[in-house]
């Protein structure tokens, strides 16, 4: 590959998972191989930003991939269903050219695969995973119910009061509020500020320190989310507790923030909060929970 263009173009097709700013900002930090050059000028920290914020990330990373391997599958498919003459030109030319290529492609995709798989990111997953169970109420239970068909007694003996349709759902609802405050400014905060007292009124702060007032937001939205309930006190004055769900949601942040993967991730991404970290952790490492949320 050195040498030659930017990316791969034919009757005017450009095919890239990068954009030419990007390749140039990689191209300057002596990311590509031997003495390939970028064709446009460097975007600078915008072009690292969007590297690491957006093409490394889910769906950033996984959209193009996936892309490009159900493109290449319909090829496949249309070469073999082609005319014979045709499939032979295919066969005989284009497909020997493109073989040094494709085995560069498939021992590059062999490494990744074996990042992907590799116990660093197990352990990633595990630590994250371990954080956040105050999120589940009957975890043990929850995660392992078919195991009860494998025993003499086919019912668990410690079912929730209100069976499993409502611990489920419960599950659902913590997940869904942990992932809610972790998306906004300031939510968490207030959290943390009622979770450390038994009942209070939230003190006179704003946002960001210029948008809405705390009081405002914990009635608007903590309520709604059901981490916090809010007492009436007087017309004028309004205080606010922590519920059950809210202490769960609480103390995952507490876990997560003590994990040794987001004290990494935040050494790494030091333009971010660590509120939007976290977040992000949840979505790249445990998507069947998370995403979507």
């Amino acid at each position: 590959m050195g040498g030659q263009s930017s990316d791969h173009t034919t009757v005017g097709r450009t095919v890239s998972l990068l954009q030419p700013n990007e390749r140039a900002y990689l191209a300057e930090n002596s990311l590509y191989p031997g003495n390939w050059v970028g064709e446009a000028e460097s975007g600078g920290r915008k072009a690292k930003s969007r590297i690491k914020n957006e093409i490394l990330t889910m769906p950033g990373f996984d959209t193009p991939i996936r892309g490009f391997y159900i493109d290449l599958l319909a090829l496949s498919n249309f070469m073999i269903r082609a005319d014979r003459e045709d499939r032979l030109q295919w066969e005989n030319h284009t497909l020997p050219a493109a073989k040094q290529d494709m085995e560069l492609l498939r021992d590059h995709l062999n490494t990744l695969i074996d990042m992907a798989e590799s116990d660093e990111t197990a352990v990633k997953k595990d630590e994250l995973k371990e954080a956040v169970q105050s999120l589940y109420e009957y975890h043990d239970l929850l995660d392992s119910l078919t195991m009860f068909s494998e025993t003499d007694n086919p019912e668990p003996t410690d079912v929730p009061d209100d069976g499993w349709g409502e611990a489920f759902e419960e599950r659902k609802e913590r997940q869904e509020a942990l992932m809610s405050l972790l998306s906004k400014p300031d939510r968490l905060q207030i959290l943390e500020y009622v979770a450390e007292k038994d009942r209070c009124e939230l003190p006179d702060r704003k946002v960001d320190g210029k948008g809405e007032p705390w009081a405002r937001v914990a009635s608007r939205e903590l309520t709604d989310l059901g981490v916090v309930i809010k007492h009436d006190v007087s017309n004028r004055r309004k205080e606010y507790s922590i519920t059950g769900r809210g202490k769960a949601v609480y103390e995952a942040w507490e876990n997560l923030q003590e994990t040794e993967t987001v004290s990494q991730a935040d050494d790494v991404y030091t333009e971010q909060d660590t509120r939007e970290v976290v977040r992000q952790l949840l979505l790249d490492n445990l998507p069947t929970t998370f995403k979507g949320l």
